[in-house]
């Protein structure tokens, strides 16, 4: 074998096990900003009356419900206004406590939802994501498979 073949594999070996280590973190990160998150009974403390606090992700979708920590299977979703607020690009999800909520503020409350994670991506970037990863796929492959076709060719 000549040095210039054994050079050309060693930087084959070297990108191909450095692109199988970053696989693993490029697909993580892939899948936080293209799934929606659910959260159950995530516990917060409710805020005075007409005031607000910002609950986990942003964008929620469906319908939220507060239940009382200490009681779980009372619902008490109508003492609170939980809404989505721009915030920029995004909008943060908000919990306010109504005049009405006056015997739950400042008390533990478990509010479910499903949101979109903070960093979550817009459509057209949820969709190139994912092909990034394939891109990356494909790259390494073809670091792999460059010295044995230059061989044949």
């Amino acid at each position: 074998m000549e040095n210039s073949q054994i050079t050309l594999l060693v930087i084959a070996a070297i990108v191909i096990v450095i692109g199988l280590a970053l696989m693993p973190a490029i697909s993580n990160n892939i899948n936080t900003v293209t799934n929606t998150v659910t959260y159950t009974n995530q516990q917060q403390t409710a805020a005075a009356v007409n005031s607000t606090i910002t609950l986990n992700g942003q964008n929620f979708e469906g319908t939220p419900s507060v239940t009382n920590a200490t009681n779980a299977t009372k619902d008490i979703t109508a003492f609170f206004t939980i809404k989505q607020v721009k915030n920029g690009a995004t909008a943060i999800v908000t919990m306010k406590t109504l005049d009405t909520g006056v015997t739950y503020a400042g008390i533990p409350v478990n509010v479910t939802y499903i949101s979109e994670p903070t960093g979550y991506g817009d459509a057209p970037t949820r969709s190139i994501a994912d092909i990034i990863l394939i891109f990356v796929a494909i790259a390494i492959a073809a670091v792999g498979l460059y010295p044995v076709v230059k061989e044949y060719i």
